[in-house]
């Protein structure tokens, strides 16, 4: 499964690493981690993924606004949205996307998301 992360905090990483620990690190699974939207939208229109994470709430990345054009590119595509704002989750619906979650994550809910969608 190719699975791509847009987060450009820090600690961006903790997502990546559950999604391995669920996975495993193998020639099926690809999880990516992006920091730079640039970047990503650009790998996203070349080499599609089934999922994406996005953080939203975050300066300098207008998640919403990127999950919008990923909708508008491929309504394929599984979007779920992450943040540590409940505030947020509202807007999930008008990005159309999976689902929503809040931090902190867990492995048990991060399943749960996967099995879901």
């Amino acid at each position: 499964m190719r699975i791509y992360i847009l987060d450009n905090r820090l600690d961006g990483g903790r997502l990546k690493e559950h999604l391995e620990q669920i996975y495993g690190c193998n020639e099926e699974s690809d999880i990516r981690l992006f920091t730079y939207p640039g970047d990503f939208l650009w790998v996203f229109k070349n080499f599609r993924p089934e999922m994406v994470f996005i953080r939203v709430g975050c300066i300098g990345l207008n998640g919403l606004m990127i999950a919008k054009q990923l909708w508008e590119i491929d309504q394929n595509v599984k979007v779920v949205l992450v943040s540590n704002h409940r505030d947020y989750a509202i807007y999930a619906y008008d990005v159309h996307a999976a689902d929503f979650l809040l931090e902190p994550l867990t492995s048990d809910r991060l399943r749960e998301t996967l099995c879901m969608v």
